[in-house]
C-alpha cells in the first residue's frame, strides 16, 4: 500500500455501546444467572477528512478484582472467518448504528469495559490516504485516565464505570476523542497519536433515532415480493428491500444468494425502519462487499477488472465510478463495495457496479482464510436468546485509572 504519514486535526469520535435486548420469541430464554447484551458500533465523526479506518479486535467486559468476564465480541483468526470490525470506515456509521454481536453475560457486576484495537488508524483526507501510530496517553502526577496501552502492533483501553449485568440494560458507550487528542510528527516524518478515551452515555431516544444497521449472508430471496433473509451468525433478520432505488438489484441480490457459502461475499444492509421484536428492516440501501478477492484482466482504460469466486465464477467489476483508495495491480486483494449493477446486451452477462474499492494487504494467516469455501460466520455466541432483564450502571466521572475494586466507581457488593 502507497501511504503517508501526515499530522492531522481533530478526526473522529467512535462509539462503542451496548444495548438490551427484548423478547424475540418463545423459543428464546435466559437463565436466571445469566443475560443477553447486544454489541453495537456507530460513530460521530468530524467531517473534515473524508474516511476513519479502525480495526477492533475484542471487546468485553471485566471485574479487576473479582475476576468476572464476559466477552461481548472477539476475532478470531483460527475460526476461518473474516474479521467483521477490519478496517471499519467510522464515517460510513455517522447516522446509524451497526450489529455486532450478541452474547450471554453473566449477572454479575462488572468495572471494565476493555475495548482491543489495531495500533495503526487509517485516515483519507482531500483523496490522500495517511497512517498515524497509537501511543499511550499520560496527564503526569500519576493520574492516568481511561488511556490507550499499546505494545508492538495493538492497543486495548479499560474504561471505568460500574457495569452491572442484572436489569433493564441501557446504551453505554467509548469515545475516542480525537477531537482532544495530540497528533505529533518528528523530524523524520514519523506520526503518532496521543488521544484520550472516555465512557460515554447515550440516551434511548438518541440511539433509536440512528438507523440500524447488519450484515451476513442471504437466503430465500423473493424477487417478487421484494423481500429475503439475512442471516447475521444465529441472527436471521426479514428484510424489505421495496424501497431501495439501486440498478438492478435483484440481480445482486441472486448474486449473493447464489454465493451464500463463500465466504467473502456479503450482504451490507441499512435499515429506514427496524422492528425489534420481530427483526424486520425495511432498507435504504443495500451494498454487496466482496472481501479479499484478488483483482484479474485489469484494464486501465475501460477501468475495469474481474475476480474469480471459489467456484470458479468469474465476474466483472467496473470502477469507472468507484472511490478507489490506491493503484490498481494485476493480483492485488481489494475490498470491493457494490451497489447497482449493469446488464451487457452483447454476451447476456451483467457488469458489477463498484463504489468503493480499497486495496488490502494480505498476511499468510489471511490467506489461509481467503481460501475456505464453507460458510461459517457465526459472530454470534452459541445461544439466540433475548431478554428484558439486564442491566447497567455507568459512572461517567471517574478519571482514574487503576486495577482496584477501590477506585471510586459506584459498584454493588
Amino acid at each position: 500500500m502507497k501511504k503517508k504519514l501526515i499530522t492531522l486535526g481533530a478526526v473522529a469520535s467512535i462509539s462503542l455501546f451496548l444495548f438490551s435486548c427484548g423478547t424475540g420469541g418463545e423459543d428464546e430464554t435466559v437463565s436466571s444467572t445469566s443475560s443477553k447484551v447486544a454489541f453495537y458500533l456507530t460513530d460521530k465523526p468530524k467531517m473534515d477528512v473524508d474516511e476513519v479506518d479502525i480495526t477492533i479486535n475484542k471487546v468485553e467486559f471485566l471485574h479487576t478484582g473479582r475476576g468476572n468476564e464476559c466477552v461481548l465480541f472477539e476475532y478470531d483468526p483460527t475460526a476461518g472467518e473474516p474479521n467483521p470490525l477490519k478496517d471499519v470506515n467510522l464515517l460510513e456509521l455517522q447516522d446509524s448504528y451497526l450489529f455486532v454481536n450478541e452474547t450471554e453475560c453473566e449477572k454479575a457486576p462488572y468495572n471494565r469495559l476493555r475495548v482491543d484495537f489495531d495500533r495503526e488508524v487509517t485516515v483519507k483526507k482531500d483523496g490522500q490516504l495517511y497512517t498515524c501510530v497509537v501511543e499511550g496517553f499520560d496527564r503526569g502526577k500519576g493520574k492516568q485516565p481511561n488511556r490507550p496501552h499499546c505494545v508492538g502492533e495493538s492497543c486495548y483501553v479499560e474504561l471505568n464505570g460500574a457495569v452491572n449485568v442484572a436489569a433493564n440494560v441501557e446504551n453505554v458507550g467509548v469515545d475516542f476523542d480525537i477531537k482532544n487528542s495530540k497528533i505529533i510528527i518528528d523530524n523524520t516524518g514519523n506520526c503518532s497519536i496521543m488521544f484520550k478515551l472516555s465512557p460515554l452515555h447515550i440516551d434511548k431516544e438518541k440511539f433509536k433515532a440512528k438507523r440500524f444497521k447488519t450484515r451476513g449472508f442471504i437466503t430465500d430471496l423473493d424477487t417478487e415480493n421484494q423481500e429475503f433473509t439475512l442471516h447475521h451468525g444465529k441472527r436471521e433478520f426479514t428484510v424489505n428491500y421495496s424501497q431501495v432505488q439501486q440498478d438492478n438489484i435483484d440481480q445482486i441480490l441472486t448474486f449473493a444468494e447464489n454465493n451464500y457459502f463463500d465466504r467473502r461475499v456479503v450482504v451490507d444492509v441499512k435499515c429506514f425502519d427496524f422492528e425489534k421484536e420481530t427483526r424486520t428492516c425495511d432498507a435504504e440501501e443495500i451494498k454487496l462487499i466482496l472481501r479479499a478477492v484478488q483483482v484479474e484482466n485489469l484494464d486501465d482504460i475501460n477501468k475495469t477488472f474481474q475476480i474469480t469466486l471459489t467456484d470458479g465464477q468469474t465476474i466483472t467489476i467496473d470502477y469507472s465510478n468507484a472511490d478507489v483508495d490506491d493503484d490498481l495491480e494485476n493480483g492485488d486483494y481489494v475490498k470491493v463495495e457494490i451497489n447497482s449493477a449493469t446488464y451487457n446486451e452483447l454476451d447476456g452477462t451483467y457488469i458489477y457496479n463498484a463504489k468503493k474499492i480499497k486495496v488490502i494487504e494480505m498476511d499468510d494467516e489471511e490467506m489461509n482464510e481467503n481460501h475456505m469455501n464453507d460458510n461459517n460466520n457465526d459472530m454470534d455466541n452459541d445461544t439466540d436468546n433475548d431478554s428484558d432483564d439486564n442491566g447497567m450502571n455507568n459512572d461517567q466521572n471517574n478519571d482514574t485509572d487503576n486495577d482496584s475494586d477501590n477506585n471510586g466507581m459506584n459498584q454493588n457488593p
